[in-house]
């Protein structure tokens, strides 16, 4: 290794090392937020269990008290509340979700915040993600049928209403118990111009 080859990899170095040792420090930020959020209220959504996690928000498994029903709560990253952007794209996943009435497509409830904690509460499915039982096995080709079908259904009834999904990939599937699919993650869904223009007719029909 040359002279210049060595400096060039020891200045590197330190700062991939900084960049690890930051990056750990952000997961264990993370996991204790997420260990902490549980018991505690949003509204009248009580936490009780950590689903999972993305690059916007956290999932929570929890449960209505005015309702007496388990939900899923998406919870803005703490990470995230900064930056405006997020903060649209955690509303709009919202706002594009609950425009659809589908059986594939879960079923939105609310969006609220309670002590500056955005949170979005939806339909809680038992089931596991299409990544997870497509496995390192596959699927077996009926199931692949029968899953791509409800997919395809789900999707032509959100472009119907003009909302591209924009992030469709087996983690954002769920297969619920008897084998119904159901479609999450509406964050980076993007309203075609049928969709805004149908939004400012109805606006100015109002007025």
């Amino acid at each position: 290794m040359s002279e210049k080859s060595a400096n060039r990899t020891s200045a590197t170095c330190p700062r991939w090392a900084f960049y690890v040792k930051l990056r750990t420090v952000d997961l264990l930020v993370s996991a204790v937020l997420a260990w902490a959020m549980i018991g505690q209220a949003l509204g009248h959504y009580r936490i009780e269990a950590k689903l999972g996690e993305g690059g916007m928000g956290v999932v929570y498994r929890a449960f209505d008290t005015h309702l007496d029903r388990p939900v899923a709560i998406k919870i803005l990253r703490a990470d995230a509340t900064t930056s405006p952007e997020r903060r649209r794209r955690f509303q709009q996943e919202a706002k594009a979700a609950s425009a659809l009435n589908h059986p594939n497509i879960v079923h939105i409830y609310d969006i609220s915040s309670s002590g500056g904690t955005d949170y979005i509460a939806m339909e809680f499915v038992v089931g596991k993600t299409l990544d997870q039982l497509i496995g390192k096995s596959g699927l077996a080709l009926k199931d692949t049928l029968k899953y791509s079908i409800q997919i395809a259904d789900a999707l032509a009834r959100a472009h119907s209403a003009g909302i591209v999904h924009r992030d469709l990939k087996p983690a954002n599937v769920i297969v619920a118990e008897g084998g119904r699919v159901k479609l999450v993650d509406f964050g980076l869904a993007k309203l075609t111009e049928t969709t805004a223009d149908s939004e400012a007719a109805a606006h100015s029909g109002r007025l």
